[in-house]
């Protein structure tokens, strides 16, 4: 958790959640392990490249164990009062796949990296009350097979 000490601040809280995944791999899918390393905000009139960055714990989440209404917190934080237009997630390239009746975790390969983030566009006002948004990371549109034992991460998350 990062907190940010402002006068004129309210509490900002970032939840992750996943829908559940198919089987288009082929393969039924035990987990799907991805790093968020940080969250950017941007203000309302800022400029277009104006962020506030916000370091997160980085952990790796199991995102299968995040369907069906559960949940797990990634950013609690004070943020400055305010109208915001977008969130930037950045996703570590260190992630990973386990299939069911194999013990091994393959490697899910970032195709474009992670250096801009995944780009949310949002309106959301900071105030005196605090404020929480959950991010669904859908991680059946977000993985895909390259080849044999080859899998890529092409991150897709949406404001629920």
């Amino acid at each position: 958790m990062t907190f940010i000490s402002c006068s004129n601040a309210g509490n900002f809280t970032i939840k992750l959640t996943d829908a559940p995944i198919d089987t288009k791999l082929g393969k039924t899918v035990e987990q799907v392990n991805v790093t968020i390393s940080e969250i950017s905000i941007r203000q309302k009139g800022s400029a277009e490249n104006a962020f506030t960055r916000i370091s997160v714990e980085e952990k790796a989440v199991n995102l299968l164990n995040l369907q069906n209404g559960v949940t797990q917190e990634i950013l609690n934080t004070e943020l400055e009062n305010g109208d915001y237009t977008e969130l930037r997630v950045v996703v570590k390239e260190d992630n990973t796949i386990k299939f069911s009746g194999d013990d091994t975790l393959y490697s899910l390969k970032i195709p474009s990296g992670t250096s801009s983030g995944v780009k949310i566009k949002t309106d959301f006002t900071i105030s005196s009350e605090s404020k929480e948004i959950t991010l669904d990371f859908d991680a059946a549109e977000s993985v895909s097979a390259g080849g044999s034992n080859d899998y890529k991460l092409s991150p897709v998350i949406k404001l629920k």
